[in-house]
């Protein structure tokens, strides 16, 4: 063959097999856009309306208000009440660095006028939690967890209407934690109102109580499902007539609320049974003990379903009896004396041993305060139980003293 053709024919194959690479690349790259090389954005607003929701569950109040002025999808996600489940009052303070000399008249006596910075910083202070009701009832927040700290019952502040007006005004069928301390708003300036304070062997005034028994009212009618429950007791029968309604409570803790309080013992029956589902009961009091009172402060214990007691809070509060086959631990300590000296004689009131009651009232217990008792500790009384009861009852066995401490 001449070198001619050799080369014709080699010429001929070169060409053949860039074509079939170009068309094979053409192959590849069918169907893509000339950006095709540039990142591909999703924008937060295509997600689903539950992924949007979860993201912004994880921010405070604050962050969800800062985050509604970023565009209207936001706005318009931000009021979903799911994400109103937990409302607490509690985050807001009262801020002593607001301008106030923004709206004030500037004179020569302004700057000393610390009395009138504090009132118009709280007065600030109402406004944004009047401003945060309001917002609540515009979306119709779904409440899970409600949490204040307001005297329910000043008749300057109106805390108490406004708090029920948030529990008309919201969804609080699915509310099931509460944490109310209605009777002092601890941030307010110390400038008294004479409802603030009462002598502590005189009854409270009778305007708290009333707006905290209004308030149960209304939180009965709107949140039957109540679970859990911390709040001061004034331990009158009205309020607690009212809190045996709430049927489905499994926790309950009662302070007091105020210094030397009468219970009866019929209103502690009264309690207990009517809460049928109640699991953990903490009870805080402060008996009014007299030298002549002490045989009216033994109590009786008697409920089905209580598994965790702590009467540990307790002055002037001794066990008489107990019938709770469910109980598992207990919380009990020697009442603090804080009343008048009153010295052990033959003829003294001395109260009964806590493991005399315990072993007839609670078999299944297994806890007494941090000890752990032993599967047959209704038969005898070991040397660490000794110990620990030392601490915690104040029968003539373990009350090492010539008076009642």
């Amino acid at each position: 063959m001449a070198p001619s053709r050799k080369k014709r024919k080699l010429r001929r194959n070169i060409h053949c097999h860039v074509k079939y690479k170009k068309q094979d690349t053409s192959l590849l790259t069918a169907g893509t856009s000339s950006t095709s090389n540039q990142p591909h954005v999703a924008s937060f607003d295509t997600l689903p309306l539950e992924c949007r929701v979860l993201i912004f569950s994880f921010l405070s109040d604050w962050d969800k208000c800062t985050a509604s002025t970023v565009s209207k999808s936001w706005f318009a996600t931000i009021r979903s009440p799911i994400l109103w489940q937990t409302v607490d009052f509690t985050t807001f303070s009262v801020d002593t660095r607001d301008d106030f000399y923004k709206d004030y008249v500037q004179t020569a006596l302004a700057p000393l006028d610390w009395k009138g910075h504090v009132l118009y910083c709280f007065n600030c202070y109402k406004k944004r939690l009047d401003h945060y009701a309001r917002y609540l009832r515009s979306v119709k927040a779904a409440v899970k967890h409600l949490r204040f700290q307001f005297d329910l019952g000043h008749p300057e502040d109106r805390f108490g209407r406004m708090l029920i007006n948030v529990l008309r005004g919201v969804n609080c069928r699915n509310l099931v934690a509460l944490d109310a301390m209605w009777s002092q708003t601890l941030c307010r300036p110390l400038m008294p109102h004479p409802s603030d304070y009462f002598p502590p062997y005189e009854s409270p005034p009778l305007g708290k109580v009333k707006a905290f028994q209004e308030f149960l009212k209304v939180l009965v009618a709107v949140a039957p499902n109540l679970r859990q429950v911390m709040l001061p007791f004034d331990w009158s029968f009205e309020s607690t007539s009212l809190l045996t309604q709430f049927r489905y409570l499994t926790e309950l803790h009662l302070k007091y609320y105020w210094i030397f309080s009468v219970l009866s013992q019929e209103q502690l029956t009264a309690l207990l049974k009517g809460l049928i589902h109640l699991k953990k009961f903490t009870l805080q009091l402060r008996n009014r003990i007299t030298p002549g009172s002490l045989h009216e402060l033994q109590y009786t214990m008697e409920s089905k379903s209580v598994q965790l007691l702590d009467i540990s809070g307790c002055q002037g509060f001794f066990l008489r009896g107990m019938n709770m086959p469910q109980l598992q631990r207990i919380w009990v300590s020697r009442p603090r004396w804080s009343g008048p000296l009153i010295i052990l004689n033959e003829h003294s009131f001395i109260p009964r041993c806590v493991y005399c009651v315990l072993v007839e009232g609670a078999p299944a217990l297994k806890v007494i305060n941090s000890y752990r008792l032993e599967e047959n500790w209704t038969r005898g009384m070991s040397a660490e139980l000794h110990r620990t009861l030392r601490h915690a009852c104040s029968c003539q066995k373990h009350l090492n003293s010539w008076a009642l401490m």
